[in-house]
């Protein structure tokens, strides 16, 4: 598992005038900084969808059976970069920003057309947007919101039909220390009930309801980042003289150490890989440094009662693997368990010649 550092130089906070130098701010993370979970899924109607956007590959689980589907993504424009999806039957591409510029760090969506086999443009917003989840034929959640005019952030909005404006949700708990990072990176999912949301740097996870169209926050089982605690961190690290910042989020799954699972009668899992800090402690070696040692873990969320955690018992408590939900075992198993075994054909009868 792959360690990131991102840096911000100095504190945001600019109300009050600093008495000393602020230090520089890094934020230690777990995995890949992306949009992209170990592997993406969602489900409509009776069936489970996975694409794994690392072989390209599509399968379909129905009647605890996963068979590999033909859906293959079609080739993006070479300098676009976003996030891709397959949903209700068509592909998507959010473009996250149209250009380098200030004026054009906004998103744009796309639908690709398989008549024409193009990308043709569905929306373009005056925001910034981290991902999206396709609600229904007529409309399509945004996460992750940056906008400009009010320099706000919002956890997400709703465009329906041909229009571009947006119905915006809550606003984004973290708004003055380095939002613009915190909220720039999101994994989703959705079933037939809510669409979900994981925050990796934040450790937020949120569903929205389908029928109430409101979002509302699960519990987790680690500590969350807020405006209080980077602040705090920021004014030790000051107190104490120093000219460096660690702000901590490797207690949080990254983006590319997790995923949602949908599960049977209306909930979802959700699955990661983070370390073991409580066993680095207890490893630790004679000099004070830790052993690098990760763990495996599966909740299950419950949109009637979001302060609920249950844990899963996954496959692995060591390895992050693809896994799906066994409804005859009613248990996480690996997905090539459930995978139909091509039929071979039966070779022609050789007709019996009589002497």
């Amino acid at each position: 598992m792959s360690l990131a550092l991102s840096t911000v130089i100095g504190a945001q906070d600019t109300s009050q005038k600093p008495k000393s130098i602020p230090p520089r701010v890094f934020f230690h993370s777990r995995g890949e900084s992306t949009n992209r979970p170990f592997i993406e899924t969602w489900k409509e109607g009776d069936t489970t969808f996975f694409f794994d956007a690392k072989s390209n590959k599509s399968y379909s689980l129905a009647y605890n059976a996963i068979t590999e589907t033909s859906t293959h993504p079609p080739a993006l424009v070479t300098d676009w970069k976003g996030a891709l999806k397959f949903r209700r039957g068509a592909w998507w591409f959010l473009q996250f920003e149209r250009g380098n510029r200030p004026e054009n760090q906004l998103s744009s969506l796309f639908r690709y057309d398989l008549v024409s086999k193009s990308w043709n443009l569905s929306h373009q917003f005056d925001v910034r947007v981290s991902n999206f989840e396709v609600l229904d034929a007529n409309r399509i959640l945004l996460l992750g919101l940056f906008e400009p005019a009010k320099r706000g952030y919002f956890l997400g909005g709703v465009v329906s039909g041909d229009s571009s404006t947006i119905s915006f949700l809550n606003e984004a708990p973290i708004q003055k220390r380095f939002p613009e990072l915190i909220w720039k990176s999101c994994v989703t999912s959705i079933d037939g009930r809510m669409a979900y949301v994981y925050f990796p740097l934040s450790g937020h996870i949120y569903g929205y309801d389908l029928d109430s169209h409101s979002l509302r926050e699960f519990r987790v089982p680690w500590s969350l980042l807020s405006d209080e605690s980077i602040g705090n961190e920021i004014e030790t690290a000051e107190m104490a003289g120093k000219k460096d910042c660690f702000i901590s989020a490797v207690g949080h799954p990254g983006a590319s150490n997790c995923y949602f699972l949908p599960l049977p009668g209306g909930q979802m899992a959700f699955i990661y890989k983070v370390l073991d800090e409580e066993e680095e402690k207890r490893t630790a070696f004679s000099d004070g440094t830790r052993p690098e040692i990760e763990k495996v873990g599966s909740i299950m969320l419950i949109p009637d009662d979001p302060n609920l955690v249950v844990e899963l018992t996954p496959p692995s408590q060591k390895a992050l693997e693809q896994w799906c939900w066994s409804s005859t075992g009613n248990r996480l198993v690996p997905m090539k368990q459930l995978k139909k075994i091509p039929e071979k054909k039966a070779a022609p009868k050789k007709s019996l010649k009589i002497p």
